[in-house]
C-alpha cells in the first residue's frame, strides 16, 4: 500500500511550533565534569593519531641542533668573508692588510688583493693607503708590510771577507703554488746579507719582495706571487731566491729557513723549504 504524499499546506499546532522555536535558541548546559571528559578523550585520540615515537623525537631534536650549529657557523663565516671572497678582518681589526684573516700580514694578502683586481672583485674597504682607490699601490703596500723587519742593528763588517751565494728552495710536492713567503737567517751569526736575487722558475725570476734593511743584517723575510694561470705555475722543487752573504774566509756558516706557500685560490699548501750554499767555482 502506497504511503500518502505529505500535504505541503499542513502545519504543526501553533503552540507546539512556538515551543520548538524557543528551545532552538536556549543554551544547553554541559557540566564541568562532562566537559573535562570530552577534552581528555579528544587529547587521547589526537595523541594516538599524531603522537611521535621517542626515536623520531630524538632525531628531530638532533636535526634541530645541527641546523642551529649550521646557522652559527654561517654567521661566523659571514662576519669574516666579504662577497668577493676576501675576509673583513683588515676592515674591522687593527691590522690593516690582513685580508685572509690569519692574524698576520703576509705576501699572500697582497696576492689575494692582486687576484681581486685582476678579476674585478674588489671592495672599497681594501683601500689600504686611503687614497680613494683600490689599486696596485695597495697591493704594493701590503707586500711591503708583509716583509717588514723590526728595527735592528746591522752586522759589523768583518776584517777579511769572502762572498758566498746561498740558494733557497721550495718544494710543493707536486702541487702547483702561486705564492711563497720565507724567513731566512744566518743561524751561526757570523756573516751578513749583502744582496738578494730572484729564482729559477719563469714565474718567480724577478726579485722577490723584501725589506731593504735586510742588507748588512743576518735575517730577512721575502716573498712573491703570480696571478697567472695554474698551468704556468711551478709544481716541483725550485729555487725561489738566492742570497749573497759576506763572511770570514774558511768559516762555517749555518742557515735556517722556513717557508709557506699558497695555491692559485689563496689556500695554504704544505711545502718543504731548504737552503744550500753554492760551492766556489
Amino acid at each position: 500500500m502506497a504511503k500518502p504524499e505529505p500535504d505541503p499546506q499542513e502545519r504543526l499546532p501553533k503552540q507546539l511550533e512556538q515551543r520548538l522555536r524557543q528551545s532552538a535558541y536556549q543554551p544547553v548546559f554541559v557540566s564541568r565534569q562532562r566537559d573535562e571528559q570530552v577534552l581528555r578523550a579528544t587529547s587521547e585520540r589526537l595523541r594516538q593519531q599524531f603522537g611521535r615515537p621517542k626515536w623520531r623525537t630524538r632525531v628531530l631534536w638532533a636535526a634541530a641542533a645541527l641546523i642551529i650549529l649550521g646557522i652559527f657557523a654561517w654567521s661566523v663565516i659571514d662576519r669574516g668573508i666579504l662577497r668577493n671572497g676576501l675576509t673583513r678582518t683588515a676592515q674591522f681589526a687593527g691590522n690593516p692588510g690582513d685580508l685572509d684573516g690569519d692574524g698576520r700580514v703576509t705576501i699572500f694578502d697582497a696576492f689575494l688583493l692582486a687576484r681581486g683586481l685582476r678579476d674585478g672583485r674588489i671592495d672599497g674597504a681594501w683601500d689600504i693607503n686611503r687614497d680613494g682607490a683600490v689599486n696596485e699601490r695597495d697591493v704594493s703596500l701590503i707586500a711591503q708590510r708583509a716583509v717588514h723587519l723590526e728595527t735592528g742593528q746591522p752586522y759589523a763588517a768583518v776584517g777579511r771577507s769572502s762572498f758566498r751565494v746561498v740558494d733557497v728552495f721550495v718544494d710543493p710536492k707536486g702541487k702547483p703554488f702561486a705564492g711563497y713567503q720565507f724567513e731566512w737567517s744566518i743561524a751561526s751569526q757570523n756573516g751578513r746579507i749583502v744582496g738578494v736575487e730572484g729564482g729559477s722558475h719563469s714565474e718567480f725570476k724577478t726579485l722577490p719582495q723584501y725589506d731593504p734593511r735586510a742588507i748588512r743584517r743576518q735575517n730577512l723575510i721575502a716573498g712573491a706571487f703570480s696571478t697567472n694561470a695554474e698551468k704556468t705555475l711551478p709544481h716541483d722543487k725550485i729555487r725561489v731566491a738566492s742570497i749573497h752573504i759576506e763572511a770570514e774566509p774558511g768559516v762555517t756558516v749555518r742557515f735556517e729557513v722556513k717557508a709557506e706557500a699558497v695555491d692559485r685560490t689563496g689556500r695554504r699548501i704544505p711545502v718543504e723549504a731548504s737552503t744550500a750554499e753554492r760551492k766556489p767555482r
